[in-house]
């Protein structure tokens, strides 16, 4: 499978992971500030390339009580889709996959209150420590 890519996209910064090339780790990246998506887009291809990743995954946010698409699932969703098609065009060989996030924020912030973190540094390692539970949760689903 090579190695997985994590996003989980936020209106104020956007956590990424990674994992290693057998899918045995997974490890955070530094946020990122989101800009344009053409930055973005362009940012994630070059993550990619750097990195050999084969397969991202995109947390997609549904709404908790219907799991229908709000603002910000369709706003991921259209990332998404930007992603693959531009991955395409540019002959990057990339697999795009949105996968519910359902509760992986509350996991994570548990999680990362467990490490004994204080309330700043677990807001500001919160969306990494999602992504690192995406790309997790793929890898699991992946292997059974």
């Amino acid at each position: 499978m090579g190695r997985v890519l994590g996003i989980d996209i936020g209106m104020r910064t956007t956590g990424l992971a990674v994992s290693d090339e057998l899918g045995l780790c997974v490890r955070a990246l530094p946020n990122r500030k989101p800009g344009s998506r053409a930055q973005d887009i362009g940012h994630v291809l070059q993550l990619c390339q750097q990195m050999q990743v084969q397969t991202v995954v995109v947390g997609y946010p549904l709404l908790p009580q219907s799991a229908q698409e709000g603002f910000m699932a369709r706003r991921t969703r259209r990332f998404a889709e930007a992603l693959q098609q531009t991955a395409s065009e540019v002959h990057v060989p990339l697999h795009v996959h949105l996968v519910d996030e359902s509760y992986t924020s509350a996991t994570a912030y548990r999680q990362l209150a467990g490490c004994g973190l204080s309330a700043k540094r677990r807001r500001h390692a919160l969306d990494a420590a999602s992504a690192c539970l995406l790309v997790e949760d793929f890898l699991a689903t992946q292997k059974h």
